[in-house]
Parts: structure tokens; sequence; C-alpha cells
């Protein structure tokens, strides 16, 4: 076969995997199977076949930009550096190391008075410097402290469009998450039934379409800067909540399809959203004519550049998303329609959810979190994607409360 690093090399590895998939190729017709290949990525204006070369067990470790060989953006969750908490007193004078080797930190609360200014400003600043995700254990908040923690981030949302039976009675900045009730059996939590994980865990499976990772609210402007998630009552198993940095993600990209990346956006649609849920559940709600022209589909980078630590991250990954463009590529008033009106998705977005997310979410970026009473989890969305997995909801109860914020550098 060719030599490994070659670009003949990356065609026959691309060739002999796809054969290996069920694709017949002939080996004397690799070239040009591989230029129809390449035009076919071309006419749908979508991202190349670089699926196969990211995933495959033999394929050289990431580069940086310039070819430089790089180590793993950040080890596994079951590494010492997540399974060790800091305390508060450590956390002082750990020295901040930016795209360090694991994401997040992880920080043990017993004793510490959240609410002082010097002890949040601290975590600030570490929530940033560790990837954009804060993990605290034994945090013990009511929900006024909850909302009051929260301002440190940004300016605390008070959920408009959240019913007001999801919220906290007195504090509509906190929403409930769960499967909890009243006395009186209704639900007082938002609820969403999660599929169980297939055999390849919390990394992404095209096939089973799970688990459902995502960004928030890429629709709107402007999008949450990120979110609080408090325990009150978890099961003990399941209901885990999974996180994965797309800073290291678009790092450990090849520099050729972080070029590719580059020059993509993704068009995002509230209205295409709904439309996308009506199609499998009828009684949802199509967004009215002037609820429509309020929110407006927007173009969004595939990778953007975060405000505060100046890193790139991937972000279009969104139910939201409903075509692939290039800069310059317009989009008609008939195809708009058919996304809207109809929930039809481009072809082209396919691809994200086939190649890219699979890549981003392989162990070498994501870790789990199992939630215990007191735990509070701070993420930025502009940096990582999270989702949730399932638990049993008929015999055990989960309990969160979550506040969104957004910050002034959005």
């Amino acid at each position: 076969s060719p030599a490994e690093g070659s670009r003949a090399g990356w065609a026959w590895r691309q060739a002999c995997s796809l054969a290996r998939s069920g694709v017949r190729v002939r080996a004397d017709g690799v070239g040009r199977y591989i230029a129809r290949f390449m035009a076919h990525c071309q006419r749908v204006a979508s991202l190349p076949a670089w699926a196969q070369p990211l995933t495959a067990r033999n394929d050289p470790g990431p580069r940086r930009r310039g070819g430089s060989q790089v180590p793993p953006a950040f080890a596994r969750s079951t590494s010492t550096a997540h399974q060790s908490a800091l305390t508060m007193e450590q956390l002082g004078t750990v020295e901040i190391q930016p795209g360090g080797s694991t994401l997040g930190t992880f920080l043990d609360a017993s004793g510490l008075d959240l609410s002082n200014p010097r002890v949040s400003e601290r975590l600030v600043s570490q929530f940033h410097s560790s990837g954009g995700l804060l993990r605290v254990r034994n945090a013990k908040l009511t929900p006024e402290e909850l909302v009051q923690f929260t301002a440190r981030f940004g300016s605390v949302e008070n959920n408009p469009g959240v019913p007001t039976q999801y919220l906290v009675p007195g504090v509509p900045e906190v929403q409930v998450i769960g499967n909890v009730r009243d006395r009186d059996g209704s639900l007082r939590a938002m609820f969403s039934k999660e599929a169980p994980l297939s055999d390849t865990g919390i990394q992404y499976d095209p096939e089973r379409r799970t688990p459902v990772w995502h960004t928030d609210q890429l629709f709107r402007t402007p999008m949450p800067t990120g979110s609080v998630l408090y325990c009150v009552t978890s099961p003990p198993t399941g209901g885990d909540t999974c996180f994965a940095d797309m800073s290291a993600a678009v790092e450990s990209l090849p520099v050729e399809i972080q070029s590719i990346l580059a020059k993509k956006q993704v068009l995002c649609s509230y209205a295409h959203h709904n439309a996308k849920i009506q199609k499998r559940t009828p009684s949802y709600p199509l967004l009215s004519p002037e609820q429509r022209a309020a929110h407006p589909a927007l173009r969004r980078s595939i990778i953007s550049v975060h405000p505060v630590t100046g890193k790139e991250s991937l972000m279009c990954f969104n139910s939201s998303v409903c075509r692939v463009l290039d800069e310059d590529e317009e989009v008609t008033g008939e195809e708009l329609d058919r996304y809207e009106l109809e929930g039809e998705e481009d072809t082209s977005v396919g691809w994200l959810y086939e190649h890219l997310l699979p890549f981003a979410t392989q162990p070498a970026f994501a870790l789990r979190h199992s939630w215990q009473p007191g735990d509070l989890v701070v993420w930025d969305n502009r940096s990582t994607i999270h989702a949730a997995t399932a638990f049993d909801s008929e015999k055990h109860e989960r309990e969160m409360w979550r506040t969104t914020f957004i910050a002034t550098e959005s």
C-alpha cells in the first residue's frame, strides 16, 4: 500500500475503510473512486469524507496547525485528575494551565462559603481556564443562593417560555428538571425520557442517534453563555450528564479539516426546530407567522472563537441546524419554507452527525458526571456540548435545579 503519511496513503486507507464497511471498491479503481467521492461531497455542499481517517485505529495522532504532533487534548474521565477533587485551599494555589490535560475542574466545597466574592471570583477564573466546566461537590444551596452564585458568571435569565409549574415557586430564575411530582400527582419538573446508551457508551452513535449531544439554543441571539445545574435528588444509577470539550476537538482535527470547517457556517432556525419535532409529535405547535418573523433564521460559523480564552471551538450541534453553508452561499425563500414549515433538513447536516460528532465525543474529549445530592456543575455553552443519559424513572426520582446566564462578553 502507499506510504502512511502521503495523500495516496490517505486515499488508500479511505477506500479500504469504505470497503470494510460494505462498499465494493476495486483496487485498480481506488483513484477514480476517491475522485468521484470527493466530487460528490462538493456537489452537496457538505463536509469532505474525513470520518474514517479520523477514527481509524491506525490513524496518525492529532496535529496542531503547522503539523507538529500533539498529545490527546485531555485524559479520559477515569483518570486520576477527574477522580480526585480539589479543596478550596488547593484551588487557591493551583497554577492554571489553559488547554491542560483534563476537561474542567472538580472541587469539593465542603465548609466553603460559595457566596464569598473571593471564592466565586477564583471559581470563575478557574472555570474559563479549565475548558469551561466546573464541577462542585457538597455545594448545599437554596434556590435563592443558586441564583446568587449563577450571577457571578453573568446575567441570570428568568426562563422565558418555560411553564410556571416547572419553575421553583417565587424564584423564576430556577427551572426544575426531572420527574418529581406535586402532592396531587402532577409533574412539577421538565421531563424528557432519554434512550439507553448504545455499545459506544457516551460517544455519539450515528445509527441510534444517541446520546443527544448539543449546544443550547443556537438559534437565539444572544444565545445562552452557559448554565448551572444543581442536584437535589438523584437516582442510585443513571441520570448522568455528559460533557465534551469542543476546543480540544477542534485542536485535534487535521489542519486540512480545520481549514475547510473555518469556511463553513450552519443555518440555525427556531421554526425548523419546532417543525422537526412536530413531524414526530403532531400535537407540537409550529411557530406562528408572527413568532417566525420575530425569530428569523441565523447563520453561525462552525468554528467559533471564544471571547474570553481566544480558543477556537465547534459550535454546530443543535436540533435547530437545518443546513451547512459556504460563507457566500445564499438560501432561497422556498428552501427556508421547506426547512421551517415542513421540518426538512438539508443532506449536508447529516455529515455533521455521521462524522464530526462521533469524532468530537470520543473518550479522549468527553466525560460523564454521576450526580450526588449537593453537586453543582457550571458549563460554558460556547466551548462545551452536553448530553443527558437515561434512568429508571418508574422506580426512582430525580430533581435538578437549573439556571441559565448570559455573560457581558458574549
